[in-house]
């Protein structure tokens, strides 16, 4: 191992220089492309929103959605600092004001923390309805843990169910849904929208 990997592993180095492993990880898993139309619902990781508009480039377009005007304060800042094209729309995830088949491809949730729809069902229903025709939702959530992490995770909703997240994404209509990972502490979950 050389010593940038384990001067990159040091705990205290990832908290003063910021941990984009995650973020690289869930941009990996998402499976954005150059040029994609690319909608992010629930905002709370900036980061994660700038690198997934990074990935899908110019040609692309990217939609930040977020009932949290803080949040998409957050991911304006973020996405000007970094040179980064992204449109933010303030809107609840149940009600979303995008035209049907808009996008390729819907992330939701965030590394930072859980899914965080208010009402899963009518917002996933949204989600199957601005899917283009043989698009993907993919979502990014904290994975539960044991323990006492557990059952802080719990009391706090850091974490939605995988069967009820699955069930929740059935019942919009999603087809093949499936989990497609499970790493570093996050859970990732993709169904598409049928041709």
């Amino acid at each position: 191992m050389a010593l940038t990997d384990l001067f990159g592993q040091n705990a205290i180095v990832r908290w003063l220089f910021g941990d984009t492993t995650r973020i690289d990880l869930a941009v990996t898993m998402t499976g954005v492309k150059l040029g994609e139309r690319v909608l992010l619902a629930g905002c709370s990781d900036a980061r994660l929103v700038v690198a997934l508009g990074a990935r899908s480039g110019m040609s692309g377009h990217v939609v930040a959605i977020d009932p949290d005007e803080q949040a998409l304060r957050a991911v304006r800042t973020a996405a000007e600092r970094a040179g980064v094209l992204i449109e933010v729309e303030r809107a609840p995830l149940s009600m979303m004001p995008f035209e049907t088949g808009s996008f390729d491809l819907v992330v939701v949730g965030s590394t930072a923390g859980a899914v965080a729809l208010a009402d899963t069902g009518a917002a996933f229903a949204e989600i199957a309805r601005v899917l283009r025709p043989g698009g993907r939702a993919v979502v990014v959530q904290l994975a539960p843990r044991g323990g006492v992490v557990g059952s802080v995770q719990t009391t706090v909703g850091a974490t939605s169910a995988p069967n009820d997240l699955r069930a929740a994404m059935i019942t919009a209509g999603l087809k093949g849904v499936r989990v497609l990972a499970e790493r570093d502490h996050l859970q990732f979950f993709e169904g598409g929208r049928g041709v």
